[in-house]
């Protein structure tokens, strides 16, 4: 399971990555536009993410106050939510570089947000919420800039296990 979660931690900031370069040509006037979705906007999508990310850090390294609601905003513009995305996920890759076999079946235990209950779950089962939730938001966002004429790059995982090697046989 190590594997694959060091897999899926650099899939997620290749794709992070990728898809933000990808958004650099839109005005601010089409980043922050209302596109009917159900975080308004691609900056809005984006800085959910953020926020999502770090509501699950706080929960696996067990520091920081923990959130209750999703209603807020934490970045403003693509540049700051640039610089805050590569925080995250180079602290997401570090848990999981730190993180033992043992570990990722060892519960966590938290409290929701939306409907406030505590549940516990593996660690490495809320790590793939994490990544799949990545990827939903992120389809989001590619689908939202092919809306408004734009030619985003592919995200599919198979591109950057070609490019890495993760995930291929040796």
């Amino acid at each position: 399971m190590k594997a694959y979660m060091r897999m899926m931690a650099g899939y997620n900031h290749w794709a992070n990555t990728r898809l933000l370069e990808d958004c650099t040509g839109l005005s601010d006037e089409e980043y922050h536009r209302n596109l009917a979705a159900y975080y308004r906007s691609i900056h809005g999508t984006l800085d959910h993410l953020l926020l999502a990310d770090m509501i699950w850090l706080v929960r696996l390294y067990g520091e920081g106050e923990a959130f209750d609601t999703f209603d807020m905003t934490l970045t403003e513009d693509l540049a700051s939510l640039k610089a805050e995305r590569d925080i995250l996920d180079a602290r997401l890759i570090a848990y999981i570089d730190q993180v033992t076999e043992g570990e990722l079946l060892q519960p966590i235990r938290y409290r929701t947000i939306l409907n406030p209950v505590v549940i516990q779950q593996p660690i490495g089962a809320a790590l793939v919420h994490v990544f799949n939730h990545q990827t939903h938001h992120r389809g989001q966002v590619h689908a939202f800039l092919t809306m408004l004429g734009r030619k985003p790059r592919a995200l599919d995982l198979i591109h950057f296990q070609r490019e890495s090697g993760l995930g291929m046989a040796a």
